[in-house]
């Protein structure tokens, strides 16, 4: 992977690593179905929700939205109405959709979640690709979903977003110069991608964070449609 100059902004990645539903087994299992494997497929009783809506899933993102302490759901649909799921602790989830999210059809390829109004609670943000439609979420702290996309400066043909906090700002991979959109603390984001990344036409359709110089910061990898890129953050 070819390098580029340094991204000077402090990133810090969140990582979701707790499982939805609990499960047991030994190490070297096999998870052939039918012998005693790790993993069950319970999508039919553990997934209740429209059964006639179309469900195009581009991307999912978990985390406790509702703050009873379990898992929930946020999935993308391209061409189709976003979806929040509800987990009522047994790891079963409801598609609540219609009454806590203010949905927008469009082509959405990821979904970030952070706390990006600082109010305590995870809100989201939504990324169109071909039709640059975004969408900005933010979580009345009992996991109802208002519309503020007016908040963010610009759309793009997003492909790809990673959620950073700090306040919690964000990465987008974009078809050309990627964004940075960097937190005021209450919510508004402001673009600097123009002052901390450096200038690329590259098409990015995924990101991810690490500690690649074991500086202490967070660097970031962009996986490109046409050779991947490292950029090494400064501090």
């Amino acid at each position: 992977m070819r390098s580029r100059d340094p991204v000077q902004s402090r990133l810090v990645s969140v990582l979701i690593v707790s499982p939805l539903v609990s499960a047991t087994g030994t190490v070297g299992q096999d998870a052939t179905p039918g012998t005693g494997s790790l993993f069950e497929d319970v999508t039919v009783s553990h997934v209740i929700g429209p059964p006639d809506e179309p469900k195009f899933g581009m991307a999912t993102s978990a985390a406790d939205r509702d703050g009873d302490g379990d898992l929930d759901l946020a999935g993308t649909s391209e061409y189709a109405l976003n979806r929040i799921l509800i987990n009522d602790g047994t790891g079963r989830l409801t598609d609540e959709s219609d009454t806590r999210l203010a949905r927008t059809a469009g082509d959405h390829e990821d979904v970030a979640v952070a706390d990006f109004d600082v109010g305590g609670d995870p809100d989201l943000v939504f990324v169109g690709e071909n039709d640059h439609v975004n969408g900005y979420r933010l979580n009345d702290s009992d996991a109802v979903f208002t519309d503020v996309t007016d908040r963010l400066p610009r759309c793009g043909t997003s492909n790809a977003v990673l959620a950073v906090d700090g306040d919690p700002d964000m990465v987008i991979g974009n078809n050309g110069q990627g964004f940075l959109f960097v937190s005021c603390g209450d919510g508004p984001f402001d673009d600097q991608a123009a002052e901390r990344l450096p200038v690329s036409d590259d098409v990015t359709p995924d990101i991810e964070p690490g500690g690649i110089d074991r500086a202490g910061h967070i660097d970031l990898i962009l996986g490109n449609e046409d050779g991947n890129v490292v950029l090494v953050n400064d501090g």
